[in-house]
């Protein structure tokens, strides 16, 4: 180190194993402690994005249908396997510890959709919000449940809602709505333990999820609750 970017600089950056995995304006590059190339893929992509979990990486294309899927050191899944397999554009998606796969797109059926593969790239689940746009989507470590969060307006006030999905079950297990509030990510703290990070808020702390209806507008705060606490 240090490694040249390109004059716009890596979009994203994270951890691979042992190496350093970012992509560079279209290309996606894993570099090891001496900063030499130990993996490449020129994508192509205009918008690419990158989520990591357990030696497994998940490249795709915001506003397009494609991705790929990594490891280490080769790919997983190249354009080939995946072309297809989502019908519509991606706004954003993740990658579980077993390599299962979750999306939210844009629909013709609604608003956006979350859609959840498993990890051979089988449709096994989705769900298609009508009037609400996704804002992320994660999965717990043993692949059971996915959420995502979601954003809206309604009477001219805007809100978030974070959906939780047992992808056993047809519809969501939980749904937790968040008046006034912007949720930017959220992360299984265990199978069974969610978290949101939320902008605009003044501190950051843990908040039961029965005491979030009434909070204000609150920089970065951290929501956890329980599946079996939560009032549906």
């Amino acid at each position: 180190y240090p490694y040249e970017c390109s004059a716009e600089g890596a979009r994203s950056v994270d951890s691979i194993g042992s190496y350093l995995a970012m992509t560079d304006d279209s290309t996606v590059i894993f570099l090891n402690k001496t900063a030499k190339e130990v993996f490449k893929f020129d994508s192509t992509y205009t918008n690419p994005d990158m989520k990591v979990a357990n030696g497994r990486a998940l490249v795709y294309n915001r506003g397009a249908s494609t991705f790929v899927v990594t490891g280490q050191s080769d790919l997983l899944y190249g354009t080939e396997e995946t072309n297809g397999v989502l019908e519509d554009s991606i706004i954003t998606g993740n990658i579980g510890k077993n390599g299962s796969l979750v999306f939210g797109t844009w629909t013709d059926e609604g608003t956006s959709k979350f859609v959840a593969l498993n990890k051979k790239l089988g449709k096994e689940f989705y769900y298609v919000f009508s009037n609400n746009r996704v804002l992320y989507t994660t999965l717990s470590d043993n692949g059971r449940y996915a959420a995502c969060a979601v954003f809206g307006v309604e009477n001219a006030s805007y809100y978030s809602t974070v959906y939780v999905f047992d992808l056993n079950e047809s519809e969501p297990v939980q749904t937790i709505k968040l008046p006034g509030e912007t949720v930017i990510r959220i992360d299984f703290l265990s199978n069974k333990s969610l978290s949101a990070t939320i902008i605009f808020s003044l501190l950051g702390t843990s908040i039961p999820i029965a005491a979030l209806p009434g909070m204000g507008a609150s920089i970065l705060i951290s929501v956890a609750a329980r599946f079996n606490l939560i009032s549906s």
